[in-house]
């Protein structure tokens, strides 16, 4: 049985009115791509990105995990038969 993701860790910004969004960085292959890791390897790769963008922006970025999974849809990629209903 493969691995479950628990628990994401997101690099957030926070604006002057307490606002917080989902920081995001702009690659040439990909379009923007959000500030989300699920393992340590891909968190420690955009903790530089995450550093450059405070300095760029004067701004603090905080590094928040969430940890209680709810799955709430499962989407299959399987085709339907002809006896069942599309809504």
């Amino acid at each position: 049985m493969g691995n479950k993701i628990n628990s994401v860790y997101v690099f957030i910004s926070e604006d002057k009115d307490g606002d917080e969004g989902i920081c995001a960085f702009h690659t040439a292959s990909f379009g923007w791509m959000p500030m989300v890791a699920a393992n340590k390897e891909i968190l420690e790769s955009l903790r530089p990105i995450a550093k450059d963008l405070a300095t760029v922006q004067k701004s603090k970025i905080k590094l928040i995990e969430l940890n209680r999974r709810t799955d709430l849809e499962v989407i299959s990629g399987e085709t339907t038969s002809k006896n069942q209903r599309h809504h």
